[in-house]
């Protein structure tokens, strides 16, 4: 997935928040299958950013900090 994709996922997820916790209405029905493809995209997205996070502070400090994720899901 591309950087501007992802940007717009996350965006997109973050105002479906905003309508569920603040407006009680959504736009669209929220279903488990949006919440469980939602859930996958976070995590694959915190792995990612763990990685990118332990690379750089390696490169810094010539230690490993923590061990690569590799998220496995669909």
């Amino acid at each position: 997935m591309s950087v501007d994709a992802a940007t717009k996922k996350l965006d997109k997820l973050i105002e479906l928040r905003h309508e569920i916790a603040h407006k009680v209405r959504t736009a669209r029905p929220v279903t488990k299958r949006l919440v469980t493809a939602h859930s996958h995209f976070v995590k694959r997205l915190a792995g990612h950013l763990s990685n990118q996070v332990g690379t750089f502070v390696q490169g810094r400090t010539e230690k490993e900090p923590w061990i690569q994720v590799t998220y496995t899901g669909p």
